[in-house]
């Protein structure tokens, strides 16, 4: 209308234009140190953030890998330029911290058990030489120097891993005098070697129970045994037999 009072009319139209429908990967749960892929589409052109722990922040496909639970909000615009927004929660469940029996020396034919704790399930591995591959306690007789790998499984499904190593020492190769005989009140030399220390028993009628060669007088038939002891601490025992002969009844005619 002008000031005069005269009116004419137009018109303009206004044209709405759709903004983008997003399609996001739902939300998920990771174990941390995992990878995820986020995936979006419904739009031309996608924008991502928090960009931490992202691979990229810009395309349809990132690859994410937070160390804490974190949302992830992607914008995406058509090609007439309109925006829309959509996020995701991707948590990140703690990896078990866990604990283990520590490595340790153990000698040739001894049993250790083993014992582990921090998660909810356990795989043992190698199995050979253990009496059993799973669960928090086990009984490992290892005849070499093993070291063994556990997997802590969480009620989560995340999984840590732990090692202990058992050290196999060698037993001492302890040698004895071989079976003997002597007549009663006589003595016998019982000698052993392969250690570093040695313990006989019984230690009555011997001249010495710590030495490696002693003097028996035995006055019946006694099994002797020797422990001998190797310097890094495993034993072994070994045995002699020493039989006495009666000596003879000697009957003399009278003068």
């Amino acid at each position: 209308t002008s000031s005069a009072g005269c009116s004419s009319t137009e018109t303009v139209t206004v044209n709405v234009d759709p903004l983008p429908v997003l399609s996001i990967t739902p939300a998920q749960v990771i174990c941390n140190g995992d990878s995820v892929a986020l995936l979006v589409n419904g739009a031309s052109s996608y924008s991502w953030e928090p960009d931490t722990s992202l691979s990229t922040t810009s395309g349809s496909a990132a690859i994410a890998k937070p160390g804490v639970t974190t949302t992830y909000t992607v914008t995406g615009t058509n090609t007439t330029g309109c925006s829309s927004s959509a996020s995701v929660t991707i948590t990140v469940n703690p990896l078990p911290i866990l604990t283990v029996s520590p490595s340790q020396n153990i000698c040739l034919n001894e049993s250790l058990n083993l014992n582990a704790s921090g998660a909810s399930t356990y795989n043992w591995s190698p199995a050979a030489g253990l009496s059993a591959s799973t669960g928090t306690s086990v009984i490992a007789s290892p005849s070499v120097t093993t070291t063994y790998t556990i997997v802590g499984t969480t009620v989560a499904g995340c999984s840590g891993v732990e090692q202990l190593t058992l050290t196999v020492d060698s037993l001492p190769q302890v040698t004895v005098s071989q079976d003997t005989s002597i007549c009663n009140g006589a003595s016998a030399t019982l000698a052993s070697g392969g250690a570093n220390s040695y313990q006989w028993s019984p230690a009555a009628s011997l001249s010495s129970a710590s030495d490696s060669i002693v003097s028996a007088t035995p006055i019946t038939m006694t099994v002797y045994t020797v422990t001998g002891t190797g310097l890094n601490g495993c034993t072994l025992s070994t045995s002699v037999q020493v039989d006495v002969r009666p000596l003879p009844n000697l009957q003399t005619t009278p003068a």
